[in-house]
């Protein structure tokens, strides 16, 4: 019942983002640096608390998910975080209550913002990411790492239908 006249289509940005190749440099740096061995596999991780906060179930999974394949594929994993906001509701205290509950190591990237390019060249030193938000799976696909992703609202769950990809997980279930 809307006159043609009023609606208006929008693209997602992100999709026609361009990465500046010598933010790959930098990203390299940033790795080694943080500890992390460049020439062994590389996880990357996003969680987030949000309405979840609280919620541990999901965050157990992921928890023992990425213990195992740490002992049995001799990865390392890294929480990075795509909302860089500080306090309970946002991704760094997720990540910090993730890997408490890991008994092996993991590395958690500081707090900062890093512009669309520094993720993406960040993303690109990983084997694969895990993610919960749209636009660190937007950024892993731009860096050419395969992503796992949870279903985490309809706009996540329509880009992994448009990708012809089942989630892992929602923020209720994960197995």
């Amino acid at each position: 019942g809307i006159i043609p006249e009023r609606i208006m289509v929008g693209a997602d940005f992100a999709w026609l983002f361009q990465p500046d190749p010598k933010d790959r440099i930098w990203a390299r740096i940033f790795w080694e640096n943080l500890g992390v061995d460049l020439s062994r596999p590389l996880v990357g991780v996003n969680v987030v608390n949000e309405r979840w906060a609280g919620l541990n179930e999901v965050k157990d999974a992921i928890a023992m998910a990425l213990d195992h394949i740490i002992r049995e594929s001799a990865v390392q994993v890294a929480f990075l975080c795509n909302e860089t906001r500080d306090g309970a509701y946002f991704d760094f205290a997720a990540a910090r209550e993730v890997t408490a509950m890991m008994k092996e190591e993991s590395y958690i990237v500081p707090n900062h913002y890093f512009t669309p390019s520094q993720m993406v060249a960040l993303l690109s030193h990983c084997s694969l990411t895990v993610s919960q938000r749209y636009h660190f799976t937007v950024l892993s696909i731009l860096a050419g790492t395969p992503c796992f992703s949870f279903a985490r609202g309809q706009k996540m769950e329509g880009l992994l239908e448009e990708f012809g990809e089942a989630p892992v997980g929602t923020m209720d279930s994960c197995d």
